[in-house]
């Protein structure tokens, strides 16, 4: 398994505004892709989305969020920074207007790289947003999803060529805060239809996956985005 030093992610889960045609956002969203100049910012469309409930998948037809932006920083202070101008709406002219802020929150986490295995440039990608269990804590939730989820997350899906840990900065737990997800999980795969089809297929390898998720995250209704770069 692969250590890396950290860095930081910002993540901006977008959700369109009802009055706002779903093809003009994603038109906006690529516009303003093409033009970014931030060489660390990546902007992302939902493909499709679902949720887990327990270990029962259900496809959505209106997913929670229409696109997902990332800034990767060097520092915590560049990471905040970004944060902060996030929460203000300094994302473009074009496409502010078009966001529901109250809906689409921010999350400043830490990255771990788990597995870097080497390949092609994809596009596509699982997004996986998680919480800590009832009853568990935020420490207890980050010990054991580093050090023990993850080796059987990358032994039950061998497939995964780059598996990445998010988790949520602890300064966003002050003063009675708490950020919309404790962590994100990310998932590569060179065909990403075949590997979620070979994981339907496995159902010993699904059964142990879900039943290690029991001791450490909320199973009740797991968020599963499919995204893809917008370029």
């Amino acid at each position: 398994m692969t250590k890396a030093t950290p860095t930081y992610k910002v993540f901006h889960f977008l959700r369109s505004k009802e009055s706002v045609s779903l093809d003009e956002f994603k038109h906006v969203l690529s516009t303003a892709a093409a033009s970014a100049k931030e060489d660390s910012a990546s902007y992302f469309l939902t493909l499709a989305a679902g949720h887990q409930h327990e270990n029962t998948y259900t496809p959505s037809t209106d997913p929670d969020y229409d696109a997902l932006l990332e800034f990767e920083c060097d520092s915590v202070a560049g990471a905040i920074e970004v944060e902060r101008s996030l929460r203000n709406g300094a994302l473009s002219t074009q496409l502010d207007p078009m966001i529901d802020q109250d809906s689409s929150p921010v999350v400043t986490s830490r990255i771990l790289v788990m597995k870097d295995a080497p390949f092609a440039h994809i596009a596509q990608k699982m997004v996986c947003p998680i919480n800590v269990r009832q009853g568990k804590t935020v420490e207890h939730f980050r010990d054991y999803w580093q050090n023990t989820h993850a080796k059987v997350a990358v032994d039950v899906l061998p497939v995964i060529h780059r598996y990445v840990q998010c988790h949520a900065l602890a300064s966003t737990y002050l003063d009675g805060r708490r950020p919309a997800f404790d962590g994100i999980a990310e998932f590569w795969f060179e065909d990403l239809a075949q590997a979620m089809s070979d994981a339907e297929s496995d159902s010993d390898a699904s059964v142990r996956n879900y039943e290690d998720q029991l001791n450490f995250m909320d199973t009740r209704d797991k968020l599963i985005l499919i995204v893809e770069e917008a370029v």
